[in-house]
């Protein structure tokens, strides 16, 4: 088996056709971009998952809080740092943006409208129940993209973080285990894969701005993330 879980692989494999081709066809790329404007809810079942510990959250949460913050601060903070000092450093790459980050309108300006149409699943394709989760499923995340909105997208307000406490809450209030919830979401878990292999498209899309500042984005992401994990076992 390789280290490297599949849908890495794939995106690996994605990109390098990519690269051979010399373009994205506009087929991939609706798809691709619509999987990828919907990535978000793809982790609500996991994060729902945190239900399954319970036990431990009740006996150990200061300490679980301290390290949840704590080592996510010390991960952006840690990344900010090495990629501006990589980038503004004493042999910089070539500018790929004013002030060292990307404009929001450039970035919006460069990327493909996304696809708003979808294919519906056959009804007839799901039981009663798989369906119910996953209409429950999707509509609370509807209503919490709506709330993030409408509060200009504050962190609180995160519509993954307030999905999954819905329906922790929801759960737990109709004593439903974690796993018979999970058991009928599979559908939306299973999308992980192929999103993870859609990334390759806007990589493809922006590979300049990647290829000359590989340095910064490699180091920030290797410094980030060793300084988080050291934080959180500290």
């Amino acid at each position: 088996h390789l280290p490297i879980s599949g849908p890495i692989c794939g995106m690996a494999a994605l990109l390098a056709w990519l690269h051979l081709r010399g373009e994205v066809k506009s087929e991939l790329g609706k798809v691709c971009d619509g999987i990828l404007a919907n990535m978000a809810i793809l982790f609500v079942p996991v994060g729902v998952g945190a239900m399954s510990y319970s036990s431990l959250f009740a006996s150990a949460w200061p300490v679980i809080v301290l390290a949840i913050v704590v080592g996510s601060v010390a991960t952006l903070l840690t990344a900010a740092f090495v990629t501006r000092f990589l980038i503004d450093g004493p042999h910089p790459p070539s500018r790929l943006w004013k002030n060292g980050s990307p404009r929001a309108d450039d970035c919006r300006r460069n990327s493909p409208a996304r696809t708003e149409e979808s294919k519906t699943m056959s009804l007839t394709d799901l039981s009663s129940t798989p369906l119910l989760y996953l209409g429950l499923t999707f509509a609370i995340y509807a209503i919490a993209a709506e709330i993030s909105r409408r509060s200009r997208s504050h962190p609180l307000a995160n519509p993954v973080l307030l999905s999954v406490c819905c329906l922790v809450t929801l759960l737990w209030l109709a004593r439903l285990d974690y796993q018979h919830y999970f058991a009928n979401v599979q559908l939306i878990h299973f999308l992980l894969g192929p999103a993870t292999v859609a990334l390759a498209v806007p990589l493809f899309r922006q590979r300049q701005k990647v290829r000359q500042a590989a340095l910064p984005i490699v180091g920030g992401v290797i410094c980030g993330s060793a300084a988080g994990v050291l934080t959180a076992v500290a």
